[in-house]
């Protein structure tokens, strides 16, 4: 009988190179380093937040703080501002686009529906272009996830005591609901 190889993936990456023992990364730059779209460049910053738990968790109590209230939107200024979007005074129909496109996430639905129903080209164009928007995932919606994972796997008293305090926040936030689902998990 031979003796087959056993292999083993270092998944976790917790093999190899280790920089931040003789010298940390500044902690704006893990920060910065935790936006980026590829999970490929973000995982060496939060493989150092994990292994330097202390300056993981002062850090996101510094840049991340609980979720306030989120702003209710009103269904009714929604559709006066998605009637906007084809006013005759080019000053209106900036300015309902500007206020759209802050809650475009929110009002993704509301966006598509309009955009099936006008039969203005310059709505359409404008609808058009909000919806582009809503494409993807949201940069700083992918920092905070990564950053709850974080804080999840440090799992000191520390990291729980604020996983609770982002728990106490609107439930609405993303923040709020991914904290929550953590100290789910933790319990």
């Amino acid at each position: 009988m031979a003796i087959e190889p056993i292999y083993l993936w270092d998944l976790a990456g917790e093999i190899g190179p280790q920089p931040w023992r003789t010298k940390p990364t500044e902690p704006d730059r893990l920060w910065a380093t935790l936006l980026t779209a590829k999970a490929s460049d973000a995982w060496p910053a939060m493989r150092e937040l994990l292994h330097r738990p202390e300056a993981g968790v002062k850090l996101f109590q510094t840049k991340i703080k609980k979720a306030g209230p989120v702003e209710k939107l009103d269904a009714a200024a929604i559709a006066r501002l998605i009637r906007q979007l084809d006013d005759d005074d080019a000053g209106e129909r900036d300015r309902a686009s500007a206020a759209l496109g802050k809650v475009a996430r929110r009002i993704e639905a509301e966006l598509r529906k309009a955009r099936e129903t006008t039969t203005s080209a310059e709505a359409r164009r404008r609808l058009d272009r909000l919806l582009k928007t809503t494409e993807g995932v949201d940069p700083e919606e992918v920092r905070v996830i990564r950053a709850v994972e974080v804080i999840e796997r440090i799992a000191s008293r520390e990291a729980k005591t604020l996983l609770r305090e982002y728990a106490d926040g609107d439930e609405a936030a993303l923040l709020t609901r991914e904290a929550r689902a953590v100290l789910k998990r933790m319990r």
